[in-house]
């Protein structure tokens, strides 16, 4: 059975654990913040409420990830529409003495440096969050082939000209016309290709190939 906590998070109307993907982050766009009142059990609070151009709940932040959206984006909310934001959920957050987690910033793609977030709250010695560029790093198509090749001949003893036969007889593109997505989609396929393979190896006395001996014995 799931813990409490977990299922009042899914029921709660602000962005939570199950909003972040399989990574345990989410990047949005800030479509506006608006200042709200919000109900709490010290009473109702003005609060700024992050609305995302995405189909995502709306999202209540805190003084310490406020101070990390200014430190990108500045003290000016109307600044931060239209700016994306990666956030991460931290289960280690407490509210008052309770650990219930709550979402934090990482940073955002684009961002281009590290931007140090200087956090001040009451009755606690100040502190640094660092903000990161999130953007996926560019993979080098070459560097992905010289993988694929390594993980074949290593993982599966077939080499290249193995996969491009096998990718002639599929009427796919040669590997060196390939891209990252191309590559990846090959990698999943070298168990295929493998016993594709098997099937393709020349007997040691005839020199035909199992298909080969296969359609003579049907003859």
């Amino acid at each position: 059975m799931p813990s409490w906590k977990t299922m009042y998070e899914r029921n709660s109307q602000w962005l939570g654990s199950d909003d972040m993907g399989d990574d345990g982050t989410v990047t949005l766009t800030v479509a506006r913040v608006e200042e709200a009142r919000v109900e709490s059990d010290t009473g109702t609070k003005r609060r700024p409420i992050v609305h995302f151009r995405e189909n995502v709940r709306p999202w209540q932040p805190c003084i310490t990830t406020c101070e990390c959206m200014a430190a990108m984006y500045g003290d000016d909310t109307d600044g931060w529409s239209a700016k994306p934001v990666t956030l991460w959920w931290d289960p280690s957050v407490k509210f008052g003495r309770d650990t219930v987690g709550g979402v934090r910033v990482r940073g955002a793609p684009g961002l281009g440096r590290t931007v140090t977030a200087r956090i001040s709250l009451p009755k606690k010695r100040p502190f640094d969050v660092k903000l990161h560029d999130t953007k996926p790093a560019q993979v080098d198509p070459s560097a992905a082939r010289a993988k694929l090749l390594e993980a074949a001949e290593s993982k599966h003893n077939i080499d290249k000209a193995t996969i491009e036969a096998w990718l002639a007889e599929q009427g796919a593109k040669d590997i060196a016309a390939m891209t990252v997505d191309d590559l990846r989609g090959l990698f999943r396929a070298l168990p295929d290709i493998a016993a594709w393979a098997a099937q393709q190896t020349p007997d040691s006395a005839t020199g035909w190939t199992v298909e080969e001996v296969s359609d003579a014995d049907r003859e």
